[in-house]
């Protein structure tokens, strides 16, 4: 008998760091019903039936925080959650140019604040030791970071 589960999904995620032409990073303060608290993190999703991750990550960036970017560079060809338990992996991309063209349009169950950080700010946010960031967030930080002004 397995001693371990693996949990895995057909459908890979993709994850966006935004990035605005003022050099601020816009992320979402989200609450996540497993810590029961406010999460900051970076906005990204699953993509519906014949949507390509692009397709994703734009309809996810503008749907979670109204923005809209004017360059899209995927970061790598994918990254695992947890490949300790976890057969899925998501697809990690950096959007530049990004400017606010609307509010959020969030579907009902999601409690999403929309904040944003100068570069200097979320650095200290994400090496802040009482900041417990999700990894996928702090991973695409180190991705994104060379892709910055």
């Amino acid at each position: 008998t397995k001693d371990f589960f693996l949990f895995g999904s057909e459908v890979t995620p993709v994850i966006v760091f935004p990035y605005t032409s003022e050099g601020n990073i816009v992320a979402i303060k989200q609450f996540r019903y497993g810590v029961n608290e406010f999460v900051v993190e970076l906005p990204g999703g699953c993509p519906k039936p014949g949507q390509s991750p692009e397709d994703t990550v734009q309809a996810e960036l503008l749907e979670e925080t109204g923005y809209e970017y004017q360059t899209l560079k995927r970061l790598k060809d994918g990254c695992w959650f947890d490949p300790a338990s976890w057969l899925n992996h998501y697809v990690p991309y950096v959007a530049l140019g990004c400017k606010k063209v609307r509010e959020p349009q969030l579907g009902s169950t999601e409690l999403i604040e929309v904040v944003e950080f100068s570069l200097s700010q979320w650095n200290e946010l994400m090496h802040d030791p009482a900041n417990r960031a999700d990894s996928k967030t702090l991973a695409l930080t180190l991705l994104a970071w060379p892709h910055l002004g």
